[in-house]
C-alpha cells in the first residue's frame, strides 16, 4: 500500500511539474512577455513561483530552468527588445531563473514560520514577491556584471547602472506585486488539490 501511495505522489508531482512547464512555455510564446521600447515586462515566471511554493525548491529549480531555456529560444527566434541578443547567454537567461522557485519556497517557508499563526495568504504573497524579485535582481545583476559596456552601446547615452536601477525600481516592483496578487489564490487552490 505504501508503494502505491509513493507512486501516486510521484505521478502527481510529475504531472503538476509538466503542467507548470507547459504553462511556462505557453506564456512565453503568447502573453507572458509584454514588450516595451527597451525592456519587456514578464509574467512567465509565475508558474515557477507556484511550482516552488507548492512542490518545493527542487521542482521550482527545474521549472525555472525550463523557463530560462524557453527565454533563450525566444531571444534567438523572436527578439522582443534591442537587448534580447544578450539573453542568448545562458548565464543571463537560465542561471538566475533557476533560483526563482527556490527563493519563492524559502521566502514562503520563512514567513510561515515567522508568523507562527497560519496566515497562508501573507506567506504565499511574500514568497511569490520574493521569487519575482529574485528574477529581476538576478537577471539585471547578471546583465550588469557581464554586459555593462554592451548595454551602454545598445542604449546609446544611458549608463548601464541607470538602466538597471530604473528597470528594477519600476518593472521589478510592479512584477513582484503582480506576482503576489496573481499567485496567492492559485497557490492556495493548487495546494488543496495537490495535498
Amino acid at each position: 500500500m505504501e508503494v502505491l501511495n509513493k507512486k501516486r505522489v510521484s505521478s502527481k508531482k510529475l504531472t503538476l511539474t509538466a503542467m507548470m512547464v507547459a504553462i511556462t512555455v505557453l506564456l512565453d510564446y503568447t502573453i507572458g512577455v509584454i514588450p516595451l521600447p527597451m525592456v519587456a515586462i514578464t509574467i512567465v515566471h509565475l508558474p515557477t513561483v507556484i511550482a516552488g511554493i507548492v512542490m518545493g525548491p527542487v521542482i521550482g529549480a527545474v521549472v525555472g530552468f525550463c523557463m530560462g531555456a524557453a527565454g533563450v529560444i525566444r531571444s534567438i527566434t523572436r527578439p522582443s527588445s534591442p537587448l534580447s541578443i544578450l539573453f542568448i547567454n545562458p548565464i543571463i537567461s537560465i542561471g538566475p531563473r533557476i533560483f526563482i522557485g527556490v527563493m519563492s519556497y524559502y521566502g514562503y517557508e520563512f514567513v510561515k514560520k515567522l508568523f507562527k499563526e497560519k496566515n497562508e495568504n501573507v506567506s504565499v504573497f511574500i514568497g511569490a514577491a520574493i521569487g519575482s524579485l529574485t528574477n529581476t535582481v538576478g537577471v539585471l545583476g547578471m546583465l550588469y556584471l557581464v554586459y555593462a559596456e554592451r548595454i551602454e552601446q545598445i542604449l546609446q547615452g544611458k549608463t548601464a547602472k541607470a538602466f538597471v536601477i530604473t528597470v528594477a525600481s519600476t518593472n521589478g516592483i510592479a512584477e513582484a506585486i503582480a506576482a503576489g496578487i496573481i499567485c496567492t489564490p492559485i497557490v492556495l487552490a493548487v495546494k488543496k488539490i495537490y495535498k
